[in-house]
């Protein structure tokens, strides 16, 4: 939880002087007093005190504006899309509030789920060869499984367009592997594989680390079903937990209680792959809480090469302020967010 530093505003000066009167006693003049002055003022110079029917009078006024603010501000967001857009939409999905969300690491090229443990497949990094693309398969498994099992989830593969050598993104490439493999079948129940193929997973396909798997899955499930999620469960390396449990959850000020990671790394030696994630992950986001300067804004643009941009300040309005935010400091962003009250 964050502490709001902000100075406080000074207190409205009131002025001491009063209308002069004859009499002490309220004199009506015959007019009919305006629906709001006159009202209010009859109700309140009873007494000093606020009477059962001022403060009634004042809670239903209350509610009304913010039952106005409330409509307004959803039109104001309801018309970042374009109707033209708006009008090729499917139906949104207002029963699905658990994002279980897979970050991409490498992106997988082949045709034949089979040979998936082999890095011939792979479009991989020097140091993610010899064995990493298992763990790839595990956290791709055990996303599957969870959204299985829980009717209520979306679950969403994360990662851009990351490799020069290839247009696919890192998460199509994991929704490819999982549709390819039949990965959903094997939790699926015999009535489930009757009704058709496995539908509640989509792709993400921006993210160019892992700040942003997070925020723009959260975005694009926003997008997807219509309102953004209550829950979140991430599945990826165990060697990332502080990364995303300390540094992105804490970011993004999303609550600890509604946060859950599953880690699960490499079947080799895993002494290397925690020091390296120490040194090249952890400690620099640790510095750089948003990502948004210096090494990290480098890497970014490195795993950009073919200068994309998401969609995520039309279809995720709410989210513009943090989108946009990058300290001066490291502090933490303090506008407001749609999961401040889970």
């Amino acid at each position: 939880m964050t502490t709001d530093t902000s100075p406080s505003l000074p207190y409205p000066v009131v002025s001491a002087r009063r209308r002069p009167s004859s009499s002490s006693h309220h004199s009506y003049s015959g007019r009919s007093p305006s629906l709001v002055g006159g009202s209010w003022s009859l109700l309140t110079q009873r007494t000093g005190r606020s009477s059962p029917l001022t403060l009634l009078l004042g809670l239903v006024l209350c509610l009304s504006l913010w039952g106005n603010w409330r409509m307004l501000g959803s039109h104001v967001v309801e018309s970042k899309v374009p109707l033209s857009i708006r009008a090729t939409l499917q139906p949104s999905h207002p029963e699905l509030r658990h994002l279980i969300m897979v970050p991409g690491h490498a992106i997988w090229t082949g045709c034949d789920a089979s040979t998936a443990s082999q890095d011939q497949d792979w479009i991989l990094e020097e140091l993610q060869k010899g064995g990493d693309v298992r763990a790839y398969i595990k956290h791709i498994t055990k996303g599957a499984e969870l959204a299985v099992r829980d009717p209520s989830s979306l679950l969403i593969f994360s990662g851009g367009m990351t490799r020069p050598a290839s247009t696919l993104s890192e998460a199509m490439s994991y929704y490819r592997l999982a549709k390819a493999g039949n990965i959903y079948e094997a939790f699926m129940s015999e009535e489930e594989r009757a009704r058709g193929e496995f539908g509640r997973v989509t792709t993400e396909d921006f993210a160019l680390d892992s700040y942003q798997n997070v925020i723009y899955s959260i975005a694009r499930f926003r997008e997807f079903t219509g309102h953004f999620p209550t829950s979140i469960t991430i599945v990826g390396y165990g060697m990332k937990r502080r990364r995303y449990e300390d540094v992105h959850r804490h970011a993004l000020r999303w609550p600890s209680h509604a946060f859950n990671y599953i880690g699960i790394d490499n079947d080799h030696e895993q002494e290397a792959d925690y020091l390296g994630e120490r040194v090249g992950g952890l400690e620099p986001w640790l510095q750089d809480i948003y990502g948004c300067k210096g090494n990290l804004i480098a890497k970014r643009r490195k795993r950009n090469p073919y200068r994309r941009f998401h969609p995520y300040h039309t279809s995720s309005p709410e989210l513009e302020g943090l989108l946009e935010y990058c300290p001066v400091g490291n502090e933490v962003y303090q506008g407001p967010l749609p999961w401040d009250g889970i």
